[in-house]
């Protein structure tokens, strides 16, 4: 929590202006493919440039020890200036070695007190080709873009301007964590938290296991992934402290209001994705309709199978913590005992009294099962309970 808070903290930082009129090429360097309404055209000379999507890596072989930021740009320019734009780059690379005329993609080093480059407005690559619009004729756009890269220390300046001549600049955005998305670093931490799970489900924790499974794929192809990380790390920090449990949810208490929901929902997303067709059809919406329910039902099958493992979350988070004064071991249940054949999921659990309340059916990890069983000495000191016969020890 400590290094989430620090992260968020520098996050804000780099992240948040106050009435700043910078032109900002990235202003939502988090997103791999912002929308255009976030992403404004920024004028450089004869043409414009838009990020679409900006890269931080670890290790470059030109900057071993610092970070290397690639902006990807796509780049447009009215057709009045084609000729202009045209005889510039070809004289560009005919009085340039490709070495030079590639320096945006060779770009220099910038030490982290220097936040000036010369942007070289030539230096796009050698199969540049522009083609018309379908959103605008009054413009040409590239179909291989501009990748502007620099290499710099771990922590910059908020910004690196680029000069495109005496009178024009833009600025880059910069953000050290962004790096977490880089490749290198994403499937580190995906290995690691799979292997915790791994530890997690060996210690009992299953149903807790299924769960953070789902959210670690899914969330894994996020922009967002280090900030779902953490809130992963956080649920599973709280599974690996509760060695002892017993939760029941019961989802269909509420029938009528249940389903009646249910179809709202299912209703609201068919007319949301059916808003962009025009004209009407009725395959589309039949084909939206069935990829709907579909998606409806894997999401309530998650919830279904993980609502003991999220209300377990929600009593460790919300509920009051009491000491455990007295507590009673009466009898034990295992499918791993002897006797018990066949290839299955461990299962250990107990029958307990507390405080002269019996609660049967108690789950435990199986090394607290072990120590219970052998009569040795146990460290659980305290439960939770929402006063409606769900109970988690730790």
């Amino acid at each position: 929590m400590l290094f989430f808070g620090l992260c968020l903290i520098l996050n804000i930082y780099y992240e948040y202006d106050i009435n700043d009129q910078k032109v900002i090429v990235n202003p939502t360097p988090w997103k791999s493919f912002p929308n255009e309404q976030d992403n404004q055209w920024a004028n450089a000379v004869f043409f414009e440039l838009r990020t679409y999507m900006t890269e931080v890596k670890p290790f470059h072989k030109n900057n071993f020890f610092g970070l290397t930021y690639d902006v990807f740009c796509e780049v447009r320019y009215k057709a009045e200036y084609h000729n202009q734009l045209s005889d510039k780059i070809d004289l560009y690379y005919t009085q340039q070695s490709l070495l030079e005329a590639q320096s945006i993609q060779n770009a220099k080093h910038i030490k982290s007190d220097y936040e000036n480059i010369s942007f070289s407005e030539n230096a796009f690559g050698e199969n540049l080709h522009f083609y018309n619009s379908k959103n605008d004729d009054e413009y040409y756009k590239s179909n291989s873009g501009l990748n502007i890269q620099f290499h710099t220390s771990y922590f910059t300046p908020k910004y690196i301007k680029f000069n495109i001549d005496n009178n024009i600049a833009v600025w880059v955005k910069t953000n050290p964590l962004l790096v977490f998305n880089s490749d290198i670093v994403s499937i580190s931490l995906f290995g690691l938290g799979f292997v915790l799970l791994l530890a997690l489900a060996v210690s009992g924790g299953f149903e807790s296991f299924l769960f953070l499974i789902v959210l670690l794929f899914y969330f894994s192809f996020s922009d967002y992934f280090i900030w779902f990380y953490f809130f992963f790390l956080f649920s599973l920090s709280i599974f690996f402290k509760i060695k002892m449990r017993t939760v029941t949810v019961k989802w269909l208490d509420l029938p009528f209001v249940y389903w009646k929901i249910l179809l709202l929902v299912f209703v609201s997303l068919v007319l949301y994705i059916h808003r962009w067709e025009n004209p009407f059809s009725w395959s589309e919406l039949f084909f939206e309709s069935l990829v709907t329910l579909i998606y409806l039902f894997l999401i309530w099958l998650m919830f279904y199978v993980s609502s003991t493992s999220i209300y377990s979350l929600y009593i460790y988070i919300f509920c009051k913590e009491k000491d455990i004064e007295q507590l009673k071991f009466i009898n034990f249940t295992s499918n791993m005992d002897s006797g018990n054949t066949g290839k299955r999921i461990p299962y250990f659990s107990a029958t307990i009294e507390l405080k002269g309340k019996t609660i049967q059916n108690v789950l435990m990890n199986f090394t607290l099962y072990s120590k219970v069983k052998n009569n040795k000495v146990i460290n659980l000191t305290k439960y939770k309970t929402d006063n409606k016969g769900n109970y988690i020890f730790y």
